[in-house]
């Protein structure tokens, strides 16, 4: 760990604290995962009920949209995240009783309540890290997160599929829900922290207000609907907070801080630059989706070890882990604290991405679980690229009364493309009996589309750039 995260976590308590929750927590939801996977292949091994497993997971993150986006501004964020850590330590422990009446609806049922308690507390989090760490550590914050994220998914992916093939499914409940009380209790230790209280008013507005003490103050009296913020070029950038102004235009409503749903679409509606920030992960889902989903049925067709499923799928998601956790890493060493670099390394990361998608169909195509494993770090590599300064963009551009309702934008337009691409890629297998290869041909024409969408846009972003600078 470079000494810049260290410093980050020794000088800010706040963040510390939430980071080792969220690390504890996320190890136990990888044991979950390789869990619920394998209960559902013990229960159907239709590729079609595996798709609908995911589809359960990632449905309510957009169903519940208008909602979550709302609550996570209104509210204090601490007491969302810590009622939602509570509730799904409970929620979790149902799951072993699923494992003996091994019953399909209760099994999906169970998985849509939990992600559905899940979806309030993701965008709560994130929207909270921005007026938790200064503006010279959001970056440090977002890639700590992002790895930790990774290294929890190699070690819990990793441990979970040894954990369910000799010890069976219930201890990764138990310890999915102990996991899930520990995080609570780390955030409860956090908000000693921290300013923020249950008031709108008293702690959104706050925050606002020590953001914009930097920012150049220009309001007109006479504009009564728009503030706008005025742009600055990326050579001219030395402090993040410089990087914020960026054109946004923000509608005023008679509720306080626009704390409500249709503040939030109007205001993705003024800025298209937002808008188009907050579907980065959404496109790469278009294509992630299907072939997630696909991977698991190839794992358990060809790659099974001492025919255990569990083992293999570990170590895939070990892989999966490994990549997201170096991608970000790299990332920041070469990436620069510039609106065009960020937007340059998003583009690279779905090259990247697009890249071990191709391989790993040939991994498939030859049956070889090593080219199939590497790719699949190659893969992940370019996600976690994509992911990481897509989430920094979303966390440092609008205001910040309105970042919880972005990222819950985020989070429920990407879930649904996802959704949509899981039950596309079950029902190829299940109802077309489309080949692997087929569906991975598929995916890889549909990524080149959204490749040459983002090299558009990118482009476009340079040339607005360099036309600004000449005048």
């Amino acid at each position: 760990m470079g000494s810049g995260y260290l410093n980050l976590i020794k000088e800010n308590k706040k963040y510390f604290w939430l980071w080792f929750g969220l690390t504890l927590s996320l190890l136990g939801d990888w044991f979950n995962q390789i869990a619920t996977i394998t209960m559902c292949q013990n229960i159907n091994k239709s590729g079609l009920m595996l798709s609908i497993l995911f589809v359960a997971k990632t449905l309510p993150s957009f169903v519940l949209i208008p909602i979550v986006g709302p609550v996570a501004d209104k509210f204090n964020k601490n007491i969302v995240m810590i009622l939602s850590d509570l509730i799904r330590a409970c929620v979790v422990l149902v799951f072993i009783v699923v494992e003996y009446v091994k019953i399909e609806w209760f099994l999906f049922s169970i998985v849509f309540i939990q992600f559905s308690i899940s979806s309030f507390f993701t965008p709560a989090r994130t929207g909270l890290i921005s007026f938790v760490v200064n503006a010279k550590q959001i970056v440090e914050a977002n890639t700590l997160d992002a790895t930790t994220w990774s290294t929890m998914f190699f070690i819990g992916g990793s441990i979970g599929g040894v954990v369910t093939s000799v010890t069976g499914l219930t201890p990764a409940y138990i310890i999915d829900s102990i996991s899930y009380i520990i995080s609570a209790t780390c955030i409860i230790i956090s908000w000693k922290f921290t300013k923020l209280t249950s008031s709108l008013q008293k702690s959104d507005s706050k925050e606002i207000t020590d953001k914009k003490q930097t920012e150049q103050k220009s309001e007109d009296s006479n504009k009564e609907d728009i503030q706008t913020i005025s742009n600055s070029s990326d050579d001219d950038i030395n402090d993040e907070n410089a990087l914020l102004k960026s054109n946004l235009k923000e509608e005023k409503q008679e509720e306080p801080l626009n704390t409500n749903f249709k503040g939030g679409l109007v205001f993705l509606k003024k800025n298209p630059q937002v808008l188009f920030m907050v579907i980065v992960k959404t496109t790469g889902a278009l294509v992630w989706g299907a072939v997630d989903v696909t991977m698991v049925s190839i794992v358990e067709k060809y790659f099974q070890i001492k025919g255990k499923v569990g083992i293999s799928l570990g170590i895939m998601y070990a892989t999966e882990g490994l990549g997201t956790l170096i991608g970000p890493i790299v990332g920041q060493r070469f990436a620069k604290d510039t609106f065009k670099s960020r937007w340059l390394t998003i583009f690279i990361g779905f090259l990247i991405f697009l890249f071990g998608t191709i391989f790993i169909g040939v991994g498939v195509y030859f049956e070889n679980f090593e080219v199939f494993l590497v790719s699949n770090f190659v893969r992940t590599f370019g996600i976690g690229l994509l992911w990481v300064w897509s989430t920094i963009l979303i966390q440092i551009t609008p205001p910040g009364h309105f970042v919880g309702r972005m990222f819950s934008f985020d989070y429920g337009f990407f879930y649904l493309i996802l959704m949509l691409s899981y039950l596309w890629g079950g029902f190829c297998m299940g109802t077309l009996n489309y080949s692997f290869m087929k569906i991975f041909y598929i995916q890889t024409c549909l990524g080149i589309f959204v490749i040459l969408f983002w090299m558009i846009y990118v482009i476009k972003i340079f040339k607005t750039k360099k036309t600004k600078r000449n005048q």
